[in-house]
């Protein structure tokens, strides 16, 4: 949603390239939506002699009048930036227009931004990332543009500034400097200067809510009394940062040993946490008082994947759920005061009426219970005979979770065969000890996991070593 409109990206046969498109919320309720053209890149590549793909937008909270566009010459890393109004459907005549480099920005009010990129000799880091962010007003040419904040040669990361704005008209500029691929520095851009937030070097800034800003801290972390376990989600005041007074941090959400944070999206007046729950989505509302955070769940089918798209401006939000036997289905909801409603789904791609997803656990090299989902016919024999293609990945903090594959579904689950999908170690599905657990020195656990799934396949004899395959 931007603008009290929903946009998307489309790309056909008649637009290799693609259209940013937007129509009313009432009208996208509809089988088929009238769409108008904002942006035909196919078009704008003609007319620029380039070969534009899309980067995303970028749009001034939280009136989403005007937008920064990302565009990529090619698909490579460098972006080439312009203005648009999304009100009027036209590139800004005279706007801020950012030529091409490894960029970032961020609005600092509606004539300012800030923006990291490759100011010339000397202004890039080794691992060729911008170092430096500098503010820009309207009308201002790059050389006028005035420094704000300075890293260093040696970051690994990008320097990326982040703008925040909420419902309350609240407002505050952020960069965030990554130290390397894990860890980060984050200052506010305050009118005397940038001042360092008193986080740890694995957390993240997600947004602000009634003058409450949205942190991740994703390492264990104690701040006063208040103890943090990896991957909690929790606020601080953005009064007492302009005050000068102590950061004082309010849990929001802190997870168990089987819980994880997938997402957070920061609407109006609520948090919506997308959790994951022993590898199942969950999503939960959490709304700011007097007496700290109080939660309700939204109920959204079970045993599922859900993605969540909602904006700043509106406390209505849309979900996509999907999950290994049923195709994406769009749910909509003001979290506020309504129930979820299924407004759209993906036609099925296979028949899944005799299939049946189970999810089980085995007992890895330490004593771990280390959980596994497998999709199989309802009849399938307990012999050993079922043809089985196990996979997994373990590593990055990535989690495998439920995904709707019309391909696996008409080539192999209605054929007979079964599929495996094994939550081994080095991931994310339980948060950052579960990614930590199998990293560096530790990485032999993550093939322990991994061979423990399949020796409990065997076990319940639903495939065995002479048909299960792996990759």
């Amino acid at each position: 949603p931007i603008h009290g409109r929903v946009f998307n990206f489309w790309r056909d046969a008649s637009h290799p390239l693609g259209i940013w498109r937007w129509t009313t919320e009432a009208e996208y309720r509809k089988p088929n939506p009238a769409w108008t053209t904002a942006i035909d890149l196919d078009a704008l590549s003609k007319a620029d002699g380039r070969k534009w793909v899309w980067k995303g937008a970028n749009c001034l909270e939280p009136a989403q009048r005007v937008c920064l566009i990302r565009l990529s010459d090619g698909g490579e890393d460098a972006t080439t930036i312009r203005e648009f109004d999304v009100e009027k459907g036209e590139f800004v005549e005279g706007g801020f227009a950012f030529p091409t480099a490894k960029q970032n920005e961020a609005w600092l009010d509606a004539d300012t931004v800030l923006l990291a990129r490759d100011w010339g000799a000397g202004t890039s880091t080794t691992s060729g990332y911008p170092f430096i962010v500098k503010a820009l007003k309207r009308g201002q040419s790059l050389s006028q543009a005035v420094e704000v904040y300075r890293g260093a040669p040696t970051d690994q990361g990008n320097m990326t500034p982040i703008a925040l704005a909420d419902g309350a008209g609240n407002r505050a500029v952020f960069v965030q400097r990554a130290l390397t691929y894990f860890e980060s520095e984050f200052w506010w851009i305050s009118p005397g200067g940038p001042k360092r937030l008193p986080l740890p070097g694995k957390s993240g800034l997600l947004g602000m809510i009634d003058g409450n800003l949205i942190v991740s801290v994703n390492e264990g972390w104690r701040s006063g009394d208040l103890t943090m376990p990896a991957g909690s989600v929790i606020s601080f005041r953005l009064a007492d940062l302009r005050s000068g007074h102590a950061l004082r941090p309010v849990s929001i959400f802190a997870p168990n040993s089987r819980q994880s944070v997938n997402d957070v999206t920061v609407i109006r007046s609520r948090v919506l946490v997308t959790i994951s729950d022993n590898v199942r989505s969950r999503v939960v509302a959490y709304r700011p008082g007097l007496r700290g955070w109080t939660s309700k769940r939204v109920f959204l089918p079970d045993n599922a994947t859900i993605g969540v798209s909602a904006s700043v401006s509106s406390d209505n939000a849309y979900f996509t759920v999907t999950s290994f036997l049923e195709p994406t289905t769009l749910w909509e909801a003001n979290v506020t005061d309504a129930l979820p409603r299924k407004i759209k789904a993906l036609p099925p791609q296979f028949d899944a009426s005799n299939l049946v997803t189970e999810q089980l656990q085995a007992t890895s090299t330490d004593g771990t219970k280390i959980p596994y989902f497998i999709v199989h016919r309802k009849d399938m024999p307990l012999d050993g005979s079922t043809p089985t293609i196990m996979t997994g990945y373990g590593g990055f903090e990535v989690s495998m979770v439920p995904a709707y594959s019309a391909s696996y579904g008409k080539l192999w689950l209605e054929r007979g065969g079964s599929y495996a999908i094994a939550n081994i170690r080095g991931g994310g599905e339980f948060g950052p000890a579960w990614h930590e657990a199998g990293r560096k020195t530790k990485r032999q656990i993550v093939y322990d996991d991994f061979a423990a799934i399949a020796r409990d396949i065997f076990a319940r004899t639903y495939s065995s070593p002479q048909t299960l395959c792996i990759y």
